[in-house]
C-alpha cells in the first residue's frame, strides 16, 4: 500500500513538467501504480483463495481415533 501510494504520487508530479510526453507518462504511470496496487490488494488474495483450496484441503490434518491410549482431558 505505502510503496504503491509513493511511486504513484511521486510520478504524479510529472504532470506539472513542460514536456508533453513526460506530463503524460506521469499520468499514466501514476494510474498503473494505483491500479497494480489495487489488484495486488484484492485480486491476489482472491486468486490465492480460490486457486490453493484444494491444496490446504489437501494438508488438512486428520483426527486421531479416539481411544487410541492418548491422554485424555478429564471432564468435570
Amino acid at each position: 500500500l505505502l510503496t504503491g501510494l509513493t511511486l504513484a504520487v511521486g510520478v504524479a508530479t510529472w504532470v506539472f513538467s513542460p514536456i508533453k510526453f513526460q506530463a503524460d507518462m506521469g499520468l499514466l504511470l501514476a494510474f498503473m501504480f494505483l491500479w497494480n496496487m489495487l489488484g495486488a490488494l484484492v485480486l491476489l488474495p482472491a486468486l490465492a483463495h480460490w486457486l490453493l483450496r484444494p491444496l490446504v484441503k489437501a494438508a488438512a490434518p486428520v483426527p486421531a481415533a479416539a481411544g487410541t491410549g492418548g491422554m485424555q482431558m478429564a471432564r468435570t
